[in-house]
């Protein structure tokens, strides 16, 4: 990842009524707009159609699309705008991710077991007596 880049999770709806021809357009388009914006797109995931949780613009259903993209956070308002005027787009929701580092995780893993391990010292103490 870039130094100034940062990582984000992107899930977009697309309409229902879109065949597989203009569905991969729409999809197209959007990864342009994310180049575009200086992103690079490091995961994509199709959920495919799904009934949504509340009616927008009367439609019951629509294309789920999970992507991971590494961005420029001076970029992301540029990008949010994009994406209000595209109209293929229903829905969208950007979500900053955590940076997780190795060590870090390693460490709290440790701390974990070694805690899980002291009750039971404990409890052999209690027994004895």
């Amino acid at each position: 990842m870039e130094s100034d880049a940062r990582a984000y999770e992107l899930v977009y709806i697309l309409p229902p009524e879109l065949r597989d021809f203009d569905l991969e357009n729409a999809q197209q388009r959007i990864l342009q707009i994310i180049d575009r914006n200086d992103g690079r797109v490091t995961f994509e995931n199709s959920w495919g159609l799904r009934k949504l949780a509340y009616p927008i613009t009367k439609k019951t259903e629509g294309y789920y699309m999970l992507l991971h993209l590494e961005i420029p956070p001076a970029n992301m308002a540029s990008l949010e705008r994009l994406f209000n005027l595209e109209e293929t787009i229903m829905r969208y929701l950007f979500t900053r991710l955590e940076e997780t580092d190795d060590a870090a995780d390693t460490e709290a893993k440790e701390e974990a077991d070694a805690t899980e391990e002291e009750p039971d010292a404990a409890d052999a103490t209690e027994t004895s007596d």
